[in-house]
């Protein structure tokens, strides 16, 4: 990482959570069905894997599991084991978005608005708060049918292929928008100037569709395939899951307090967005800035 690079980049935080996440979910089916092994599953019925399902989202991912943790005598209380529900609780909404999105299901996106509205309230991103709030009373009271669908349809997702589960953000359709621009298509030597680029830019749909058309002619092309091979994270999930069932952290264990003290936990910022929203009035101040009364006329002469 440079210097003048402020935190992690999106794509090597995105890629730790989806192997960490793995492995826990991974170590947690083996820890609750009791196997060391999870080939051994498939011997089990559906009923008895849908029956372990639901357990395991209950007692060890929700925030119904987080209650009854918080609800234990000190003596009882497991601090590890409560600080790995909550991992897994603020898990599951962030993969249910990321496939919402990349498969196009934008009832599921719509649907965790309201986890958004606390995470972002909860995590001190006052703007985004802002966002939400603003999205679900307009979607919800304001905008007509007609456009509240437009925006779904046509303004979240954005599928430059017109195939199955290659749907992305608008934000980051814009990004390769903007590599084609300076990157891909770029101009050169005297033509290089932004009437030029103007002029190309509306071009690079067709572009890229004829780019695609004659590397399909060619079997040593397609062979090649248009993205750069992953690193098998098979071994790094393996030693994860290892060390998860070593140090039984999905286990609970009585008095168990986490190293460092309440300096090493974790923000529960769900908690901490409703206190923000509900308790703090910030829900309510976002309504009294928007909700007044406002003149229907021009107090300007025309002219001026």
């Amino acid at each position: 990482m440079k210097q003048e690079t402020k935190g992690v980049f999106w794509h090597n935080l995105d890629e730790a959570l989806w192997h960490i996440g793995e492995a826990h979910f991974l170590s947690l089916w083996m820890a609750i069905a009791e196997v060391d092994d999870l080939a051994a599953l498939t011997d089990k019925p559906p009923e008895t894997l849908i029956s372990l399902t639901n357990e395991i989202f209950r007692a060890h991912a929700s925030w119904e599991a987080i209650h009854n943790l918080d609800t234990l005598t000190n003596r009882k209380r497991d601090e590890v084991k409560r600080q790995t529900v909550m991992f897994a609780t603020d898990l599951l909404p962030c993969f249910d978005l990321r496939e919402a999105m990349q498969i196009g299901d934008v009832g599921r996106m719509e649907d965790l608005l309201p986890t958004l509205l606390f995470r972002f309230a909860g995590g001190s991103n006052p703007k985004y708060t802002i966002e939400i709030l603003e999205l679900i009373q307009k979607l919800r009271c304001e905008w007509p049918q007609e456009f509240r669908d437009h925006i779904r349809h046509y303004c979240w997702l954005v599928n430059f292929t017109g195939k199955r589960n290659s749907f992305l953000a608008v934000d980051m359709a814009q990004e390769h928008n903007i590599k084609d621009i300076k990157v891909t298509w770029r101009s050169f030597g005297p033509g290089a100037t932004f009437p030029y680029i103007q002029k190309i830019s509306p071009a690079i749909t067709t572009l890229r569709a004829v780019k695609a058309s004659v590397a399909s002619q060619f079997s040593s092309v397609i062979g090649r395939g248009s993205h750069h091979g992953k690193p098998s994270k098979n071994q790094d999930v393996d030693r994860l899951v290892r060390m998860y069932r070593t140090s039984k952290l999905h286990n609970k264990e009585d008095g168990r307090e986490m190293k460092g003290g309440e300096s090493n936990w974790a923000l529960d910022v769900m908690t901490a967005g409703s206190v923000k929203l509900i308790v703090d009035g910030a829900a309510e101040r976002w309504w009294d800035e928007r909700d007044f009364e406002r003149a229907t006329t021009e107090s300007y002469d025309v002219l001026d």
